[in-house]
Formats: C-alpha cells, sequence, structure tokens
C-alpha cells in the first residue's frame, strides 16, 4: 500500500512539474511577448500628438491632425505625393507601369513591385502624368500631380490651348497616347480652368473620380492595346481628332 501511495505521489508531482513548465512556456513565448506588443501600442498611441507624421498599413502617409480620446479615434490628413501598397506582386503577375483603377475611374501606375506587393503612384503625385482629352471641349493636355492641391486629392490638367473651350464640370479621360495609360479611363472632371502664368496656355485643377485619398480596393491593368508604345497609325489619329480644339 505504501509503495502504490509513494508511486500515485509521484505521478502527481510528475503531472504538477509538467504543468508548471508548461505554464512556464507559454509565459515565455506566448503570453510576455504579447504584453510586451500590448505595451509598445499604448506607448505609440500615447506618444502621438498633433503634427505627428505616422504611415498607416496600406502604405499611405499622413500628419495627424486631431486625436479625440473618448471615441479613440484619430484623424489623419494624407500627405503630399500619396504612393499606395496593393498585396498584389510578381507572384500575381503584377508589373511595373501597369496601370492601376477603381470602379469610379483611374487611380495611378504601378511604380515598383515586390514578390507580394506593389507600391503605387497616384494621379496626385507630381511624377505621374497621363494624357487626357476633355470629353466635351475635346481639347487635349496633361494631368499630373500638383505640391499644392494634392493634400486635397486633387491634380492638375496643364498644357490645354489658351482658345480652350474646357470648362467646370466637364469629364476628362485618357487618350491613350503614348501607351501608359489605355484610351477612355476616367480620370476626373474640371472644378477650375485659369490661364497660366506665362499667359499662353490654360490649366484646370481636377477632382479625380477615383476616390484616391480613400482608395480601398484596386484593379491592376495587366495588359491593353498599346501598352508600353505608341498607338497605331489609325488610333494616334482618332485619339488626336478627340483631343482637337473647336
Amino acid at each position: 500500500m505504501a509503495a502504490q501511495a509513494a508511486q500515485q505521489g509521484g505521478g502527481m508531482g510528475g503531472m504538477l512539474i509538467m504543468m508548471v513548465a508548461i505554464f512556464a512556456i507559454m509565459w515565455f513565448f506566448m503570453i510576455r511577448p504579447q504584453q510586451k506588443r500590448q505595451k509598445k501600442i499604448r506607448e505609440f498611441q500615447n506618444a502621438l500628438q498633433k503634427g505627428t507624421k505616422v504611415v498607416l498599413g496600406g502604405g499611405i502617409y499622413g500628419t495627424v491632425k486631431r486625436i479625440d480620446q473618448t471615441k479613440n479615434t484619430i484623424d489623419l490628413e494624407i500627405a503630399k505625393g500619396v504612393v499606395i501598397t496593393i498585396d498584389k506582386g510578381s507572384v500575381d503577375g503584377v508589373e511595373v507601369a501597369d496601370p492601376v483603377i477603381t470602379s469610379d475611374g483611374l487611380v495611378g501606375i504601378v511604380w515598383e513591385v515586390g514578390l507580394t506587393y506593389s507600391h503605387v503612384r497616384t494621379i496626385i503625385d507630381i511624377s505621374v502624368e497621363a494624357g487626357v482629352y476633355g470629353i466635351t471641349a475635346r481639347d487635349s493636355g496633361i494631368v499630373t500631380g500638383d505640391i499644392t492641391l494634392s493634400s486635397e486629392g486633387l491634380c492638375r490638367l496643364k498644357y490645354l490651348p489658351k482658345n480652350s473651350g474646357i470648362s467646370a464640370g466637364e469629364l476628362v479621360v485618357t487618350s491613350g497616347i503614348g501607351g501608359v495609360f489605355p484610351k477612355n479611363l476616367v480620370v476626373g472632371t474640371v472644378r477650375t480652368v485659369d490661364l497660366d502664368p506665362n499667359g499662353l496656355s490654360l490649366s484646370a485643377t481636377i477632382e479625380p473620380a477615383a476616390d484616391i485619398l480613400g482608395v480601398t480596393d484596386v484593379l491592376v491593368i495587366k495588359s491593353f492595346d498599346g501598352q508600353g508604345g505608341a498607338l497605331s497609325e489609325g488610333e494616334t489619329a482618332a485619339a488626336q481628332g478627340e483631343g482637337a480644339g473647336n
């Protein structure tokens, strides 16, 4: 009986040691690291203040404008020259210079490709240019980013002829010339038209059709007619005719 009791006591002792060992493993490899991560998150949140520069999970840069501690929310102003990161890369067939759109219109162009991600420069970035024309006035120009407009999610239409009939509210679409973007992608609408300082041409402020600063879902165009090169002679003549002034 004594031997049996000793054996049972030894078994319970071994089980207790095993439970303590399992708890210790969980503490050091799961609970403690999670507590450290939560502490870092709290420290980061507490360190945030108006004017702090941040980078969102989607690769969008912004500046903290307001912190609401009661609602636990933060209002951000998106930075100029927005670069969006998408979760598709070379393994998905995405390549540099692929156009990126939403169901509403043009977003931008793939600038850098990783294995499972890509960086997209949007049309409010000063390094992106798209040949466009107004569907009513038929005048052509170049849409690009502008440092004075990008924080508002707007872009600039440049090199319009001085006698252009383009006006506020007119829809602007891609011309397809140059092979960077497909023809007739919706870009946006004209907000204002101004005479350039040189007095030789007009420029217009464009409100993109796609919600550039709030975009969440996009489509990458992997191929289209004329991609990466000039349009055919007939296509070029047609595009030039569509973009000709009155």
